[in-house]
């Protein structure tokens, strides 16, 4: 039989909130994302509208192709190559675009020769223009009406491949961050940026020893990124006190005592700034999205325990799955995603998550976006979060405990006495989310076809207005590092304990035949009711982001006006 759930009409309170954990208000959203409605590469679409339809006006700036990254250098024939750029083409031009991005993503870095620089041996070549054009277009959707404020979370290191060394002139390197802090945050309108960057967040999964490593003595590399985060940090807040810094996009964060609990130490000690602790998530072992209790409740105990309670949690990157494949790709996009987003959206609200930067929303590896439809099941439950979100005063009380199905809901009513409800239907199946899963897909999932980089121009000849800023080609970076006139080695990935995390117990049995909602406590005066019904099921439209839409009306019944977003399949 279905799943009741009832709901009453009544306000939640910060003493009175029904099953929920907490009482969530007007003004909470977790729909930030990773990527860039511009499109970043040949090939990729622009994806304005669709951006300002789902509210994804709060981007991080990761692996956007060179853009942003102050010494990158992308480097296809690096010691264990990770490749998330070709994964969606045909076999026959993965090697032609591997090249074609080596040429085109070096000449967009802002720094051209940082290794140069940091010997002495020269002044640093400044290539502003990509970035510039960048920032300002993204913080500009011509199409964006909603009330949230557009906001750039800016990363401050190298995209995937694109250096793993420490950089070996910390003095300089942070001269470097300096003139950008500058540029971006201080003297932002004098280059055309609606808004200054408010937030930095330094380095991306430092426990991973393909993004950080000190080859010369590797058991120094955990010190060694603390004094980097320090060295950095005082920089940004000496150049610009009012923004808000943090770090360090940890891979795997459950019990990870080196970029944690240790970390956070650090911190206290050294009185070092620090305004947010930034995670990610995939949920690569369990599939569960109620993973993010245990993980988000382990890093704010350490938070507190130092005494940093007004410092924010961040989750900069998280989805279903990490590993790259075009099956994955078509995964992510599916309607099992659907319901994982939506689910982990909802638990994140209720664990205390700040800020959820989905990975990723655009039309590259890992996107939202296909070439199949102008939307995707994904993006449908993306812009239903968003509708629920945005038109929320307050949460309503939940009186159903649903954790024990596949069910995950919350309610809201807003200042028009609408009540809405977001409910997602999940089963959690870890055989597809792994390393072994990336060759399989979700029963009455098709695979679609993607997106990827067209190389039919070539990168010196392609629009240099458009591409890079400017009315000129950049010639490509100089930011290659060897160590020993050889690739840079990985260095260690640091222990945690990820696949220590809970599988779902829940009983899936009757959630799989649907659910039933009942509100209750509506006011007497109330006879007159409207229900809008958005469903996001396979086999459903995928030319809107509005999902499968049904009209229920009612004039002569007792009742209150409802718009009612679920998520079904």
């Amino acid at each position: 039989m279905p799943v009741n759930i009832i709901y009453s009409a009544i306000p939640t309170t910060k003493n009175s909130h029904g099953v929920e954990k907490r009482a969530i208000g007007k003004s909470i959203f977790l729909n930030q994302a990773n990527g860039t409605p511009i499109s970043l590469a040949p090939g990729l679409p622009n994806l304005e509208q669709q951006f300002a339809e789902m509210g994804i006006v709060d981007l991080r700036t990761h692996d956007w192709y060179g853009v942003c990254y102050i010494d990158s250098y992308f480097d296809t024939t690096a010691t264990n190559y990770l490749d998330q750029i070709t994964n969606n083409a045909p076999s026959d031009v993965k090697e032609q675009i591997n090249h074609y991005a080596d040429d085109f993503f070096n000449r967009r870095t802002i720094c051209l020769n940082a290794p140069q620089y940091f010997s002495a041996k020269e002044e640093p070549q400044f290539n502003w223009q990509p970035t510039d054009a960048y920032l300002k277009n993204s913080l500009s959707n011509k199409y964006y009406q909603g009330k949230q404020k557009p906001n750039i979370l800016f990363r401050i290191g190298r995209m995937l491949n694109g250096g793993k060394h420490k950089p070996t002139n910390i003095e300089k390197y942070c001269q470097l961050v300096k003139k950008l802090v500058e540029r971006y945050s201080i003297n932002y309108h004098l280059i055309g940026l609606a808004y200054p960057i408010s937030e930095y967040e330094i380095w991306n999964e430092p426990d991973l020893g393909f993004f950080w490593t000190t080859p010369e003595d590797n058991q120094l590399a955990v010190v060694e990124f603390y004094d980097f985060y320090r060295a950095v940090a005082n920089t940004i807040r000496a150049t610009a006190p009012w923004v808000k810094i943090g770090s360090c996009g940890t891979t795997f964060v459950f019990k990870n005592e080196n970029f944690v609990d240790n970390f956070i130490a650090y911190i206290k000690n050294k009185h070092v700034p620090f305004d947010f602790y930034s995670y990610h998530y995939y949920a690569i072992h369990t599939a569960n999205p109620k993973n993010i209790y245990e993980i988000q409740d382990y890093v704010r105990s350490r938070l507190d325990k130092h005494g940093f309670q007004q410092v924010k949690c961040y989750i900069t990157e998280w989805a279903l799955t990490a590993y790259a494949s075009k099956i994955n790709n078509t995964k992510n996009q599916s309607h099992v995603a659907a319901a994982y987003l939506l689910s982990f959206l909802i638990h994140a609200e209720q664990a205390g998550v700040d800020k959820a930067y989905l990975y990723r929303a655009d039309g590259a590896e890992f996107g939202l976006f296909n070439s199949n439809s102008y939307a995707s099941y994904a993006a449908q439950a993306f812009w239903l979060y968003n509708q629920f979100a945005s038109h929320r005063d307050s949460s309503i009380i939940k009186l159903t405990d649903t954790s024990k199905t596949g069910i995950t809901t919350t309610g809201a009513i807003n200042a028009n006495n609408q009540i809405n409800i977001l409910i997602a239907n999940y089963t959690a199946d870890p055989t597809i989310v792994g390393e072994s899963g990336q060759t399989k897909l979700p029963t009455g999932v098709k695979l679609q076809s993607q997106y990827y980089i067209d190389t039919a121009i070539p990168a010196n000849l392609l629009d240099s207005e458009r591409w890079y800023g400017s009315n000129i080609v950049p010639p490509r970076n100089r930011n290659k590092v060897l160590y020993n006139g050889k690739p840079v080695p990985n260095g260690p990935n640091w222990p945690n304990k990820n696949d220590q995390l809970k599988y779902d117990d829940a009983n899936y049995q009757q959630s799989s035949t649907g659910y039933i909602v009942t509100v209750t406590d509506i006011p007497a005066n109330f006879n007159h009711y409207k229900i809008i019904l958005h469903k996001v099921f396979n086999g459903g439209q995928r030319q809107s982001l509005n999902g499968e839409t049904f009209i229920y009306e009612h004039k002569h019944a007792f009742g209150v006006s409802i718009a009612a977003k679920a998520l079904y399949f």
